[in-house]
């Protein structure tokens, strides 16, 4: 028995004193009896000795002598016993209160050093007796400042309502443990255990209560209800539950966790051969040897499984097992549930993407070498064929070979769309604007069988982005649906805006928290199977018919939108339609510009033109152009020779006509960020077909400066060249 209930039971016993067993106290009934059986007594033997003796004794002196000593006789007979029971009375009064006292003074020895607290009170809630625990844990001095209390003095507005009907049941005989609130001195309130009884003291009825300060045990309590709460929302946040199981007794328990994973109600409880009908069947033998395992020797072990909730939805789950715990005779292994589902997408998604990367690299790579021989046969080719004299059939040979030449340099152009190595020249644009101009071409693709809806947005979508690029995003997406609709159906465009916080953005590889502009392309057609939906921006991956497609829409499609730090998702089901939604950065409204008119019909010109070119045969196609159009031309390689000969020629140098990316460690960029310091007015136009330092990167375009893509034609050389000259001109003439 705990120590508490001991007390408990030892101040009840002291709390009725002892009485004397060696004899009783009389009453005054039983006093009227001894005096009325004495006096009987005495008339009997008063009368009786006398008939006796008057009948034995004839003398008169005689009898009269004899009557005294019976007088005497009778009285010393009464004083002794008189004496003798007023020895005993006396003597069982003091034992008495010897007893009493013993009894009182062990009563409060017991009510005063009690570890809990003690009240003792009429069943009326007066006279009111406390002990010192009592008065601590109330915050008082000395039990004496609280028995000038009532109970309902103590009792806070939580407890005082119950408190009447309490009392009433104890005073009926019942024993009650309950808990109450009551008010310490300062008026703080405290939490109480109390087990109430009656008590029989000197014929009255009292109320004798324990009082346990459980001020502790209710923080414990609110401190596991909160851990216990802290751990179910942790678990529901990490989509994460615990298990415990026993293969040999086929035992399973799951934490709440666990159920939400499987959908399945909390009053489900499955042994471990049920439980493990939820996981994928070829995940299961796995299962059971590693639990085994565990069991025997305690090794952990981590596997992923797939898992079918009750509800039918199929879910990726991480099992963790952390080893063997030992519970008396009972060895179990306990451990882990995760949902992975949304981590194992991210991670398949990142792997695509980075396989895209990869990809990218290596077609951007091929695209750049193949641009310089492209750009040499065009310039050859379109140089040759403006030849005066020439043969009719030779002319016819050389326009087919720059008609090759156009459409490898179209294919090369949409590598390094894909590869996000294309150069872009942004300006803000309106999206509204851009998918509005482009409805009449869209309707002529799509046909008169398709059905063309345009949702825009009320206010404008500013973005800063390369128009012809986002051109490109939205045809491929309309060529796309068209085929996707042989027998017609409707294609929609959609664009609104949206705000992406940090707990949405993480539901996307590439997506950041942010203000987007939203591109929405809805067709009604085939839609695209589960299977092939992983690859579509692959390049070179086509459901098409051969010679019907090249592979690589898409896949420019995606290299556009990371060019444009955005990024995209597609939402397809099969027989119902594909959803694809392009996310941009919205950019701030444009301010209004004044911009110079160009000339409409370039022309050549003696202005001093310095060529930088690694490539021979470029360099000398570019060479030959300009030089047939006017131009002084200064030749180098590469761009350390550019520089000396920039210091070394004394006259004023127009322009510079560089390649982007040269050997010799000094490239176009810093090539012209040096001359500009020694030549305030030099104008610049980059050339390239691949750059390695724009890799992830966005190329921009001071004021005076403009790009080439290669490959080009030499009217497309001598246009840019003239409009960036003039360009000089007319802001010297202002």
């Amino acid at each position: 028995m705990p120590e508490s209930e001991c007390s408990k039971t030892r101040l009840r016993a002291a709390a009725v004193p002892e009485q004397p067993t060696s004899l009783r106290l009389p009453t005054r009934r039983s006093a009227a009896k001894i005096a009325l059986a004495y006096a009987a007594v005495g008339v009997v033997w008063i009368v009786g000795s006398g008939w006796f003796l008057h009948l034995l004794v004839h003398d008169q002196a005689l009898e009269a002598g004899i009557e005294m000593v019976k007088g005497w006789g009778y009285v010393v007979v009464t004083a002794l016993l008189l004496g003798f029971t007023l020895d005993r009375f006396f003597r069982t009064i003091r034992e008495s209160g010897q007893r009493l006292r013993e009894s009182e003074e062990r009563y409060r020895a017991l009510f005063d050093q009690a570890v809990e607290g003690v009240l003792l009170m009429r069943t009326d809630g007066s006279d009111i007796k406390v002990n010192d625990a009592f008065a601590r844990m109330h915050g008082y001095d000395r039990p004496q400042e609280i028995e000038s209390l009532r109970l309902h003095d103590l009792d806070t507005p939580v407890s005082a309502p119950l408190c009447a009907e309490r009392l009433r049941r104890v005073a009926n005989g019942e024993v009650l443990t309950f808990e109450v609130e009551h008010y310490r001195k300062d008026r703080s309130t405290f939490p109480l255990s109390v087990t109430a009884s009656r008590v029989e003291l000197g014929g009255e009825s009292y109320l004798l209560t324990f009082h346990r300060d459980i001020t502790e045990r209710k923080q414990a309590e609110a401190a596991l209800r909160e851990s216990l709460l802290f751990r179910r929302e942790a678990e529901k946040i990490g989509r994460i539950g615990a298990w415990k199981v026993n293969p040999a007794t086929d035992f399973l328990y799951w934490t709440e966790g666990v159920y939400e994973i499987v959908e399945a109600p909390l009053d489900y409880k499955p042994g471990l051969d049920e439980g493990l009908r939820f996981y994928d069947a070829e995940s299961v033998p796995a299962l059971r040897q590693a639990l085994q395992t565990a069991l025997q020797d305690g090794t952990p072990f981590v596997l992923e499984a797939g898992v079918t909730t009750r509800t039918g939805r199929h879910v990726w789950t991480e099992v963790r097992g952390l080893g063997r715990v030992e519970d008396g005779e009972d060895a179990y292994v306990m451990g882990t549930l995760q949902d992975v589902t949304e981590r194992k997408s991210l991670e398949d998604q990142i792997r695509q993407s980075q396989k895209l990367e990869a990809i990218g690299q290596l077609a951007g790579g091929v695209a750049h070498d193949f641009n310089n021989l492209l750009t040499t046969i065009l310039m050859q080719a379109d140089l040759e064929e403006a030849r005066p004299g020439l043969h009719p059939e030779v002319a016819e040979a050389f326009q087919n070979i720059r008609q090759a030449a156009e459409r490898g340099a179209s294919l090369t152009r949409q590598l390094l769309l894909f590869s996000r190595r294309q150069i872009m020249q942004p300006h803000i644009v309106d999206l509204n604007d851009l998918v509005n101009n482009l409805a009449k071409m869209l309707r002529r693709i799509v046909g008169e069988d398709i059905q063309l809806k345009l949702d825009l947005h009320a206010a404008p979508l500013w973005l800063y982005a390369d128009p012809c690029m986002l051109d490109q995003v939205v045809m491929n997406f309309t060529v796309n649906a068209r085929d996707a609709m042989p027998k017609g159906g409707s294609l929609t465009l959609t664009t609104d805006d949206i705000c992406l916080d940090a707990d949405q953005a993480r539901q996307y590889v590439d997506a950041t928290p942010g203000h987007y502009a939203r591109l929405t392309v809805t067709d009604t057609g085939e839609g695209i199977p589960p299977e092939i939906l992983p690859r579509i921006f692959e390049p070179f991956f086509t459901t098409k018919e051969v010679g019907k497609g090249t592979g690589l829409g898409l896949a420019t499609v995606f290299g556009i939108v990371k060019q444009h730090r955005g990024w995209l998702n597609v939402h397809s089901t099969p027989g119902q339609g594909t959803t694809f939604c392009v996310h941009l950065p919205i950019s701030p409204a444009p301010q209004p510009q004044v911009r110079a008119a160009a000339r409409t019909n370039p022309s050549g010109g003696s202005e001093t033109i310095l060529l930088v070119e690694d490539d021979p045969a470029v360099r000398s196609a570019a060479q030959m152009t300009l030089q047939r159009q006017g131009y002084n031309v200064l030749v180098c390689d590469h761009g350390q020779a550019a520089r000396s000969a920039s210091q070394q020629y004394p006259d004023t140098i127009d322009l510079l006509l560089t390649d982007i990316v040269m050997p010799e460690g000094l490239y176009g960029r810093e090539l012209a960020t040096e001359l500009l310091k020694e030549r305030p007015g030099l104008k610049v136009i980059y050339m390239s077909g691949y750059s390695a330092e724009l890799a992830g990167g966005e190329f921009t375009l001071q004021p005076d400066q403009q790009f080439l893509q290669k490959p080009f034609l030499p009217n497309q050389l001598l246009a840019l060249v003239r409009s960036c000259l003039d360009s000089c001109a007319m802001a010297e003439g202002t």
